[in-house]
This record gives C-alpha cells, sequence and structure tokens, in this order.
C-alpha cells in the first residue's frame, strides 16, 4: 500500500523522519500524492543521482499531464525545468555564459558592496531588527534584478509575486495563478521596452533565441529559483548559526572556513518542503530491487540523500571540515542547478558579512519563537528579530 506523502506540514528545518526510515529499507518507495495519483519516492543518494541523470527518467514527458504532485494545479508552461536533452542543452546554452563561474567572479564586488550597505542600514536602526526584510530578502533580489535588468524600484513587487507563487495546496490556488500571471504581465513588459539586462539579451540573441513568451518564461524561473531559494537559504543558514555557536566561533578566527561551512548548510539543510517535479519512466528501469515500470512517476526530495549514512559520516550532524561533501543541493545531471555559483557567492558573502560586521549578532528572542513560514513550497523563517 502507498505512503500518503506528504509527511504533514514541516517542523521548520527538521527533516521529517519518514525519510530516514524509508531510505534505511533500502529500496524505492510508493507514496500516494495529494494530487495526480502515486509515485515512486527515491530516498537514497545512489537511487537519486540515477533519477536526475538517466535519461529514461523524463522531464519533458509529464508536460500537460495529470502527474502526482503536491499542488492542485497543473503546470502548462514549459521552460528549463520541463525539457529534456538536446532542447534542453540548446536553451540552457543560451545563458549558462550569465551564471558562469567567470560571470559570477565579476559580480562578487557588487554584491559584497550590496551586503555592506544593507548591514549600513540595519545597524543604522535599533535593534530588534527583522534579518528577513532587512537583509535576507534585499541581497539576492538586488543581485537576480540586476542581472535581468529589472528597476530598483519595482523590486517590492517581485517580492510579493515570487512568494505568492510558492504557495502549496488548494486555498492558494488561485493567489498562485493571479501572482504568476502577473508577473508574465510585468516582465513581458520589461521586455519590449529594450531591456538592457539578460531578459532583453535573450530576445535579441542571433544564435536563434528566444520568442518574447519564451523570454518571460525564463525570466519568472530565474527569479524564482535566483531569489526566493537565496533569500531563504540565508535566513535559514543564520538561524542554523545561531544554535551552532562552535561553527561560527571557528569560521570568525578563520574565514577561509566559510566555503566548507556553506556546503555544510547546503546539505544539512532541507530547503524543499516537499518533493516536487515528477519524472517519468519512459521505458522500464530497474533501481536496486524495485522495477520502475514504464509510465510510472518518480519524485525526489533532494533533503534525504543529503542525509544518507552510506555516503556522509555523522549526516544528521553539521560537520565543518568533511574530506567529501558530494550533496545534492543543486541537483545532478543535466538539471544541475544553473545558478549554484550565483547562490554560493551570495551566501559565503552574506555569512561573512554578516558574522564579521557583526559577531555579536543574534536572535532578540528564543529560536524556539522564530516563525517559519507555512503551506509554502520553500521552507524559511517569516521574520528573523536580530540583535547585536
Amino acid at each position: 500500500m502507498a505512503c500518503p506523502y506528504p509527511f504533514g506540514e514541516p517542523v521548520k528545518l527538521e527533516l521529517a523522519p519518514e525519510y530516514a526510515r524509508l531510505r534505511a529499507a533500502g529500496v524505492i518507495s510508493r507514496i500516494a500524492m495529494p494530487h495526480g495519483g502515486e509515485a515512486w519516492l527515491a530516498t537514497r543518494h545512489d537511487h537519486v543521482r540515477t533519477v536526475l541523470s538517466d535519461p529514461r527518467f523524463s522531464r519533458a514527458a509529464t508536460v500537460g499531464r495529470d502527474m502526482p504532485r503536491t499542488a492542485p494545479a497543473l503546470k502548462t508552461d514549459v521552460d528549463l525545468r520541463k525539457l529534456d536533452p538536446p532542447e534542453h542543452t540548446r536553451l540552457r546554452r543560451l545563458i549558462s555564459h550569465e551564471f558562469s563561474s567567470h560571470r559570477v567572479a565579476g559580480l562578487v564586488d557588487r554584491i559584497q558592496s550590496t551586503a555592506d550597505e544593507l548591514v549600513d542600514r540595519m545597524t543604522a536602526l535599533d535593534p530588534p531588527v527583522d534579518l528577513v526584510q532587512h537583509f535576507a530578502l534585499a541581497l539576492p533580489i538586488s543581485t537576480i534584478c540586476e542581472i535581468l535588468g529589472v528597476p530598483a524600484d519595482d523590486r517590492k513587487k517581485f517580492q510579493s509575486w515570487s512568494d505568492r507563487s510558492l504557495l502549496m495546496g488548494e486555498s492558494g490556488h488561485d493567489e498562485v495563478r493571479s501572482a504568476r500571471e502577473e508577473l508574465k504581465r510585468y516582465l513581458l513588459d520589461i521586455t519590449r521596452r529594450r531591456n538592457p539586462g539578460l531578459l532583453g539579451a535573450l530576445l535579441r540573441d542571433e544564435r536563434g533565441g528566444l520568442t518574447e513568451e519564451e523570454v518571460v518564461i525564463f525570466g519568472s524561473l530565474l527569479l524564482v529559483a535566483g531569489y526566493e531559494n537565496t533569500a531563504c537559504e540565508i535566513s535559514n543558514f543564520i538561524c542554523l548559526l545561531f544554535s551552532h555557536q562552535h561553527l561560527r566561533e571557528q569560521v570568525l578566527a578563520d574565514p577561509t572556513l566559510i566555503p566548507d561551512l556553506v556546503e555544510e548548510l547546503l546539505r544539512f539543510t532541507p530547503l524543499l518542503s516537499a518533493a516536487s517535479f515528477a519524472r517519468l519512466a519512459t521505458e522500464d528501469v530497474r533501481l536496486g530491487d524495485v522495477l520502475i515500470a514504464a509510465g510510472d512517476a518518480v519524485v525526489i526530495q533532494l533533503a534525504a540523500p543529503n542525509r544518507d549514512p552510506s555516503i556522509f559520516d555523522s549526516p544528521d550532524e553539521l560537520v565543518l571540515g568533511r574530506r567529501s561533501n558530494s550533496h545534492l543541493a543543486f541537483g545532478y545531471g543535466p538539471h544541475y542547478c544553473l545558478g549554484a555559483e550565483l547562490a554560493r557567492a551570495q551566501l559565503r558573502i552574506a555569512i561573512g558579512t554578516l558574522f564579521t560586521r557583526l559577531p555579536d549578532l543574534r536572535p532578540a528572542g528564543s529560536l524556539a519563537g522564530i516563525p517559519f513560514k507555512k503551506g509554502r513550497l520553500i521552507r524559511g523563517p517569516e521574520s528573523l528579530m536580530v540583535t547585536w
């Protein structure tokens, strides 16, 4: 019998114990999703890597189908997440250079300058101050809007559209649809106004670029993936470091440890509330002792393989200085996160700036009292009141 899924409302940054139990069983498991029927849930590190990289597990085959999913709405827009090679490869190549290591290196000074400006503004206020509003949201929205060519005055609109588009459940269905349509209309308008950023460049690309509609879909994806994920992770990481004082002391004594700390926090922190982005088996595939039949759906929760004890020693602990940290926080295979290097740069700068500039940064109340978002695809605090 299929196990009901998701495993309840997430508790802050805790990973539901059911994932460990299913992973310990050693086989891929059958689950019943709220919408679209049953699916297989991969939780082992090797199984997840296979699902993410084996071309027999297709994303393109899911478009327009009543696939197993956590949200009520069917996804009909086609973006990079819903394409397979070679079409996925062609379109990804059009924008990959904007997120290359070289391009990100050229943005580091600007990101650092923005982070310093935000801390300056924050410290000019009387504490307690909400770190989510004054820093965690502001840093990545500034970065991604600069890349996309979005006017600074419109960034608050982007925050609202992004947050509303990630609602889960029946009650948020109309709001999600409304937010996505408003965002698409806005992106179409600024794209037509000879946008100086990435959106305009994609439309003018002479390599056989994109239509207006495709540019708008890309822009929507890049906004949510490039802003919301990073904003939530900044807040999540700070929450975790508040309760792991020894890690803060280590990086304050030796800031060169910050990149390792970020990788470990990426491994440890469950960002998504539940599995998403089903893949369809286009032929029979054997995963371990289980045969996945052609036409079956498979989903993954990236936090589960990041706690796999066959890969990571002491997987449920934050350990600085792991010899190997092959986490899957940014995915794996053809759909590996396009903005991974940009996210890493922002996370390193955020942590380094906050704890270097404010070494006594601490929560204004109890850690247990920090309110977390509910009914959202991505986890993160609603607010994080801090003092220093």
